[in-house]
């Protein structure tokens, strides 16, 4: 994309942002990054959009919404989040042959970083509105790369060794360590990519804020074959998808979360979505704040076949590190 492309992209991404919302853009400042971040002015205004939308549907439907999925936690910016894309700016093995999925992205604070060292990302997330911040977001980094085969790329590959300094599991991070001496082998997958390009984008809603379809699929791929030639695709892709019932056509070699811990419920949805779309090799980066669910999650994950480990990651936005865990496939 030319940068005149990338200009009018972002002019047009912006436009659709302020119909519906205040924003404010600022720098931050994240280790040696000094990225052009743009969020939501005031998170709490968009909860309350939320509660009267929530209060409006009641009127209308005579029922009142038990368990609402949508909650607007994508409109604040989490230390989480700021954690880890400051660990991510002082990384030095990540480039163009890195692909990465920033699940449950929210603005897109961590999947722009990883696009600001070059690599290809896709911004995951349930909200259709939190992905057009991601996209303006990461537009500055955006152009378009060629996907090689797997052999071609294999030469290729540096290390991605990204696993913090202090395992959780002793034994299992063993096998994690010596598995981290070897290249990251890009392994794509390419089931259904016809359909999964249609729906790639937001903008193919009704209305500019509107909610696409969820996701490519509604199934966990049942094959999967590597891709076999090149092929061009944008650096900058988003994605409204639900990781409950939704899969992506592809494998990555890192997934970032930033604080999607929090609800112990999730686990059993995300663990099995992170297996089927890790590459070999690949890592899951998760930022905590350090909640009880937490502490817990380490004893949980580890009998499921998932090295762990985990290292503390100071933040300016307040006195406490969050934790950042690692995990990698150990079965």
């Amino acid at each position: 994309m030319t940068a005149a492309a990338a200009t009018r992209e972002s002019a047009s991404l912006r436009r659709r942002i302020q119909r519906q919302y205040a924003t404010v853009e600022q720098t931050l400042q994240l280790g040696p990054l000094d990225l052009r971040f743009t969020r939501i002015a005031d998170p709490d205004s968009v909860l309350d959009q939320v509660a009267a939308a929530a209060d409006l549907r009641e009127r209308l439907s005579g029922q009142r919404e038990s368990d609402p999925q949508h909650l607007p936690y994508w409109a604040e910016l989490w230390d989480s989040a700021i954690g880890m894309a400051t660990y991510l700016a002082e990384r030095t093995n990540l480039g163009e042959h890195v692909s990465v999925l920033d699940l449950g992205c929210g603005m897109g604070l961590t999947g722009t970083v990883a696009a600001s060292h070059g690599c290809r990302v896709m911004f995951a997330d349930m909200e259709a509105d939190c992905l057009l911040f991601a996209r303006l977001n990461a537009e500055q980094f955006n152009r378009p790369v060629t996907v090689k085969r797997p052999t071609d790329c294999q030469t290729e590959h540096s290390p991605l060794d990204l696993r913090p300094s202090n395992p959780i599991e002793p034994a299992k991070e063993v096998a994690s360590r010596d598995r981290a001496t070897n290249d990251l082998a890009l392994d794509r997958v390419t089931e259904g990519r016809g359909s999964d390009q249609a729906n790639e984008h937001p903008d193919n809603a009704t209305s500019p804020f509107s909610r696409p379809a969820c996701g490519a699929s509604s199934k966990r791929p049942s094959h999967a074959r590597r891709l076999n030639k090149s092929h061009t695709l944008p650096a900058i892709r988003a994605r409204c998808l639900n990781w409950q019932r939704d899969s992506l056509a592809e494998r990555f070699d890192l997934i970032l979360g930033a604080d999607i811990l929090y609800d112990r419920k999730q686990w059993d949805f995300l663990e099995p979505f992170w297996r089927a779309h890790l590459a070999a090799n690949g890592r899951v980066l998760l930022g905590e704040p350090g909640r009880p669910t937490g502490d817990d999650f380490g004893g949980w994950i580890t009998p499921r076949g998932w090295a762990i480990s985990s290292r503390e990651i100071p933040v300016s936005t307040r006195p406490k590190p969050i934790r950042l865990f690692s995990l990698q496939k150990s079965d």
